[in-house]
């Protein structure tokens, strides 16, 4: 899978047909199908693909309804393959929705899963907007150890990583202290994603350790964020 497989994925037209939307080739081809057996187009999606619909709103992401069996299915890297995107608008409950679901799998989703919120962000970037951080992980847990083995190129030994964590999409952010919080310093890091949702690029500052004390650490990160700390 090239390493710009994003940018390959074609957005399609629907049909409605049979309580489903499919994509346009998958429509052109039913009808195909149904004219060939001599039924005729009754104006009803029950009977007959009805379309080109146009921009279709949802509450959620539009994938054709033939799922792997579509004509543009989708492989997704380290996964299945998935109906072809639709031209879809999402609503503010789709909005939520998909940053919702992106933000939960960044850290704790399947290889699959973690591919598929790259691809609903590079389709529907400009629906979502800009996002706030959003906390995933607010407490010690056992999956925290993948993201504690990936730090650990950069963050050394003798730091402890803390058991907060946010993301705004685009990256994950968090923080580490020295052991000896009394001399050390607050080191806050910034990871970034491949386009498969793996972890990449470790980006750290640092900051004397009383910051740790003055300010929320999600206050610290939005400040860095928007100062622009690891540009």
């Amino acid at each position: 899978m090239p390493s710009n497989w994003l940018s390959l994925v074609p957005v399609c037209d629907a049909y409605a047909y049979n309580a489903a939307l499919i994509c346009e080739d998958c429509g052109a081809k039913t009808i195909e199908e149904l004219e060939a057996k001599g039924i005729e187009d009754t104006g009803d999606s029950n009977d007959f693909p009805q379309g080109p619909i146009g921009d279709n709103e949802s509450d959620s992401p539009g994938h054709c309804d033939n799922n792997e069996y579509c004509i543009n299915a989708v492989k997704v890297p380290g996964g299945k393959k998935i109906g072809c995107p639709l031209q879809t608008t999402l609503t503010e409950d789709g909005c939520n929705y998909v940053r919702d679901k992106i933000a939960e799998n960044i850290l704790f989703g399947n290889p699959h899963q973690k591919a598929v919120g790259r691809l609903w962000l590079h389709l529907y970037d400009s629906s979502i907007g800009h996002v706030d951080l959003i906390p995933i992980i607010t407490q010690p847990i056992p999956t925290y150890r993948g993201l504690k083995t990936t730090l650990s190129a950069v963050i050394k030994s003798g730091c402890q990583i803390l058991p907060k964590v946010f993301t705004d999409l685009e990256y994950v952010y968090g923080a580490a202290v020295h052991t000896k919080i009394d001399t050390g310093s607050l080191i806050l890091w910034r990871l970034s994603l491949t386009d498969t949702g793996k972890f990449d690029e470790v980006n750290t500052v640092e900051l004397p350790i009383s910051e740790e004390n003055e300010n929320t650490m999600a206050n610290m990160l939005t400040e860095a964020v928007s100062e622009g700390a690891w540009d």
